[in-house]
């Protein structure tokens, strides 16, 4: 089956006064008029992005009250949506991506991968997700997620059709932070140009990656001193190779036709290390890097818990 997939790439932070609903449901309604049957939004999209004290605050539960929204949404423009929330669970938050379609509410995915200040915000998924819609069985990942062959190898033996990743990827090339080399800050930029069209032909289906494009700026944690991050767009369409793309970093919807239903997928991608172009220091950058921010940040998100019952 062939049919219209799109990549919805919207700025992490709107105008003053603007409504992130509304300018979803815009980007929305162009999708459809592009003929998509499945739009993907950026990580946590229906609330906006948020790793401080309001995390706690906007959280709802799921199924609730923005899932019902968008199913709202994928009714009026017959498709299904990718999009995500901060979950409530008890006093616990969680990073999680839901599936709407036509239907009904299919199903929610927790990101499992949660990174650097992250950690002060949310747990962390236990399980990869395939959540069965009109369209097909849809794969889904969150962010960090990509650059871990672990997330991946969980379907990769299972019946699916497509993967769907929502991201807020940051592009460090050109600054002092993090505290890392050069070589790091571009192959770190580099993961939402090469890891996507990876994931896609290792698990032989087609990829809608969707991120932010403009800045970020969250609180660090402990401190509460905000801080600028640039987000590095790269929303794309891929089947083995990229189908479209966001070339210029621009804010709107990136569509392609894929074809779904047929799986190729190649076991060549999964020898070797996983990431394009890492060396061992490289990959320790990443691995022990998360280790060491989970261990720092972790305690503030438990305090957080504590306060909230």
């Amino acid at each position: 089956m062939n049919l219209i997939a799109a990549a919805i790439q919207m700025p992490a932070r709107l105008p003053p006064g603007s409504s992130r609903l509304g300018a979803i449901e815009a980007m929305l309604a162009h999708a459809a008029s592009m003929g998509a049957r499945l739009a993907v939004l950026p990580e946590i999209s229906a609330c906006g992005y948020e790793v401080g004290r309001r995390s706690f605050r906007v959280a709802e539960t799921v199924p609730g009250p923005l899932t019902e929204t968008f199913l709202e949404m994928a009714r009026r423009f017959e498709m299904a949506i990718v999009s995500g929330l901060i979950e409530r669970e008890g006093n616990r938050r969680f990073n999680t991506a839901f599936i709407v379609d036509p239907t009904g509410f299919k199903g929610s995915y927790r990101k499992v991968h949660v990174s650097t200040i992250e950690n002060a915000a949310w747990s962390r998924g236990k399980e990869p997700a395939i959540i069965a819609t009109d369209l097909g069985r849809v794969a889904l990942g969150t962010c960090a997620d990509m650059v871990y062959a672990d997330s991946w190898k969980g379907y990769r033996d299972s019946e699916i059709d497509l993967v769907a990743i929502g991201a807020a990827w940051p592009d460090f090339r050109g600054r002092f932070f993090p505290p890392t080399g050069r070589r790091f800050r571009s192959l770190h930029f580099r993961c939402v140009r090469e890891i996507p069209e990876k994931i896609s032909r290792a698990l032989g289906v087609p990829v809608i990656f969707s991120n932010y494009t403009g800045t970020l700026c969250p609180a660090f944690p402990y401190l509460g001193i905000p801080f600028s991050v640039t987000l590095a767009g790269g929303s794309r369409v891929v089947q083995g190779v990229t189908l479209a793309d966001d070339s210029f970093s621009r804010t709107g919807v990136i569509a392609a036709e894929i074809e779904i239903g047929t799986r190729h997928p190649n076991p060549d991608e999964w020898g070797g290390h996983w990431l394009p172009g890492a060396n061992a220091w490289i990959r320790g950058q990443f691995h022990v890097g998360e280790a060491l921010c989970r261990a720092a940040f972790s305690p503030a998100y438990h305090w957080r818990r504590l306060r909230t019952g």
